[in-house]
């Protein structure tokens, strides 16, 4: 399963998270049990929840939600090694592998991404959280104002919303909070994601995402 999930594009993860630790804890422990016992289809069920800081809402078993367009993301990139059957094969949940039988038979495809750019700023409709959830963050950010953030990880979650750049920078949680104001001032949608390319992070060019889960918009 190793070699499926590098090939897969499905990248490891490590964030903070501001609200939700005890829970992803429990959630990543449950994984590598799953891992152990070649329950394929609830590992990355799990990994996907995780990323999503621990909250199910985004992570629904409907055909056009984002794990559904993440899963197909992932077989799509593997080359053949993963598929919707070889999921539903390994879940040992009823319902989990239900969904993954219904989804081979659609031969479900990745959902069409709506974007809408302006000043720098991506704006989709993909892994997307409200602007209240995006204001909850911003205020999370805000709360720790001149303190440098860690270089690494490279994202911070709170509740539903997260942030995360592409290259490790030295910056203040302030700095954070500004470039992600940017982000939801551009991106008025009333649920969005949003992406700053080629952003000044502290003493780095970065990729700036807001959305839904800590592993970025894509």
């Amino acid at each position: 399963m190793g070699n499926i999930l590098g090939l897969s594009g499905i990248k490891s993860l490590s964030f903070y998270t501001g609200d939700n630790f005890s829970k992803n804890k429990n959630i990543v422990d449950m994984m590598l049990l799953a891992f152990d016992n070649g329950a394929y289809g609830d590992v990355l069920y799990l990994y996907e929840l995780t990323a999503y800081n621990g909250y199910t809402t985004s992570i629904s078993l409907q055909r056009d939600s984002d794990y559904s367009v993440d899963v197909a993301s992932y077989i799509a990139n593997s080359k053949g090694l993963l598929s919707w059957d070889l999921l539903s094969g390994t879940s040992t949940n009823g319902l989990l592998r239900q969904y993954y039988t219904d989804m081979s038979k659609l031969n479900h495809t990745t959902t069409t991404r709506r974007l809408m750019k302006r000043q720098g700023v991506t704006c989709s409709n993909s892994h997307t959280i409200t602007q209240n959830q995006s204001m909850s963050l911003y205020q999370y950010l805000s709360f720790y104002g001149l303190n440098n953030a860690a270089t690494s990880p490279r994202s911070i979650c709170y509740r539903n919303a997260c942030v995360s750049w592409s290259a490790s920078a030295n910056f203040t949680w302030n700095k954070a909070a500004g470039t992600e104001k940017t982000v939801f001032t551009v991106c008025t949608a009333a649920q969005f994601s949003g992406e700053y390319r080629g952003v000044a992070l502290g003493n780095k060019t970065v990729d700036f995402c807001v959305s839904n889960r800590a592993n970025g918009c894509t």
